[in-house]
């Protein structure tokens, strides 16, 4: 019999299971970690906080105070995760994406972009290599396209109860393209219409399994 009960953030990471599912959108925020211990305080990104599946970086005596990320004016965000069941399920698949445009509207061009990946490998992983794929202009069709098979690529999945290796790789990379696409119509005050398409359609915010 599952019981629901009182969860925290610093529960969630110091947990680091592979679907846990707040790292992908702090680590998109570039967020840091503060981790008090018998030496003193020290800082450490979020990217960084987890070694592996139920490991972190904590030492003995130290533990985790508070997490700080970043939100600057002309940013948004979305976590998009796809799953068997809603009700008390880890993510098959959860992809985190942020985005930070030069203006408001239609034309906003992308500065910086993030996406992170949860449930599809060891730890939370983030997409490499996405400033080449967007930075400069607005995110479309075709860069959408780019980023779901860079987003693919990135994964390591094993197959389970929640989902073949296969599916997750492939559910990543769609959700990937969906929440980088809103994120930036959130940046650029497009929200929720102006979204480019994807496959041909414009992305929706709750999707075959997927919600924001």
């Amino acid at each position: 019999m599952q019981i629901r009960n009182m969860a925290t953030l610093g529960g969630n990471l110091c947990t680091a299971s592979p679907a846990a599912e707040l790292a992908p959108p702090l680590m998109v925020h570039d967020a840091v970690a503060a981790i008090q211990g018998p030496n003193g305080e020290r800082r450490q990104a979020v990217a960084d906080f987890a070694t592996g599946p139920r490991t972190t970086i904590l030492g003995t005596g130290e533990i985790l105070t508070n997490v700080r990320l970043r939100a600057p004016a002309l940013s948004g965000s979305c976590y998009l995760r796809q799953t068997v069941r809603w009700a008390m399920d880890l993510a098959g698949v959860g992809v985190a994406a942020w985005v930070l445009t030069d203006r408001t509207g239609r034309e906003a061009a992308v500065q910086e972009a993030r996406v992170a990946l949860g449930a599809v490998a060891p730890t939370a992983v983030l997409v490499p290599g996405l400033e080449s794929l967007l930075a400069g202009a607005p995110p479309t069709t075709e860069r959408l396209g780019a980023v779901s098979a860079a987003a693919s690529a990135a994964c390591e999945p094993i197959s389970d109860t929640r989902g073949t290796a296969e599916h997750r790789r492939h559910v990543a990379g769609v959700l990937a393209a969906r929440a980088l696409s809103i994120a930036h119509a959130r940046a650029a005050g497009l929200w929720p219409g102006g979204l480019a398409p994807v496959n041909g359609r414009a992305p929706a915010a709750a999707s075959s399994g997927a919600r924001a």
